[in-house]
């Protein structure tokens, strides 16, 4: 990721395909945000990794070619992701990819995503809009009529897996209150590469592309046969998903163990998983014994 460069510039410039308006000038990203952000702060706020950086910061992901703002821990694209975009840069008016510009007679902003310049859609705080019984990071939310087993509130996830089925979208990401098991295999046997196309982000195509037998992996096979709030959609979290239990996992409890599968394959003997003391990830054996605690999603 690249971080903004802002400047201020007039052009003039006759209207094409490619621009809202005649005139455009460079507008600090930071006066949108203001104006389309809630001032209230929830108090699961926090900075993001991969890159680092703090709550509000603005970046621009040259490698999907779109504007990204730190909410509650995570990157949220600010734009449609485009990853074959990018290239000369944009015209009328001329500009480098990654520039901002507000458009003064559409009254937007537009940023040039390396071909073409596109509106910048507002992020909410927070990223996604999660069930409205819990709308709190480590909230009970609304689950089957007994009210036992409910899931809990983990946070928000922006996927850019271009094989994702929410590809560009924020989603809420819903976690069990209790750790499925404290020592599964990830598989019971390796040299097998057993994900044909894996995900690090999205655990439903790990689940997805998985080869084999069920049976054959105890931890994937905890979650897909997992009823619980009534719900029977719940996966291995991939690496990203498991990454947001670990960063918000004073909050959600319930972590009884120090290191979690993900559904993500390291190679044909190992995969890969998190240490929660820490919050590192490394490739293990996949016979190895670890956590699992499975996630599911609207």
């Amino acid at each position: 990721m690249d971080r903004m460069k802002i400047t201020t510039r007039k052009d003039r410039f006759i209207p094409t395909k490619k621009n809202l308006s005649r005139r455009a000038r460079q507008y600090s990203f930071l006066l949108f945000l203001f104006s389309s952000l809630s001032i209230s702060v929830p108090a699961y706020a926090a900075d993001c990794t991969a890159p680092a950086g703090p709550e509000g910061e603005i970046l621009y992901n040259s490698d999907y070619r779109v504007p990204q703002v730190c909410i509650n821990g995570l990157w949220v694209a600010m734009g449609a992701i485009n990853p074959a975009a990018g290239g000369a840069g944009c015209t009328t008016p001329a500009a480098p990819e990654g520039q901002i510009l507000y458009n003064q007679d559409n009254h937007v902003l537009q940023y040039c995503d390396g071909d073409d310049w596109i509106q910048a859609v507002g992020a909410s705080m927070g990223g996604c809009t999660p069930d409205p019984a819990c709308p709190n990071v480590g909230d009970v939310c609304s689950g089957d009529a007994s009210g036992g087993g409910n899931p809990k509130f983990a946070g928000c996830i922006t996927y850019y897996d271009a094989n994702s089925a929410d590809v560009g979208v924020t989603k809420a990401i819903y976690v069990t209150q209790a750790n499925q098991s404290t020592a599964s295999q990830w598989k019971n046997a390796t040299g097998t590469d057993d994900i044909s196309t894996d995900s690090t982000e999205d655990g439903k195509i790990n689940s997805a592309n998985r080869g084999g037998v069920l049976s054959d992996f105890p931890a994937f096979e905890l979650c897909e046969n997992l009823t619980d709030g009534g719900y029977t959609d719940w996966y291995l979290p991939a690496r990203t998903e498991l990454d947001l239990l670990w960063r918000n996992a004073a909050t959600i409890t319930g972590f009884t163990t120090s290191g979690y599968w993900s559904s993500t394959e390291y190679d044909t003997s190992n995969a890969w998983y998190q240490l929660f003391s820490v919050g590192s990830q490394n490739g293990n054996n996949k016979t190895f014994n670890f956590g699992v605690r499975c996630v599911r999603r609207d």
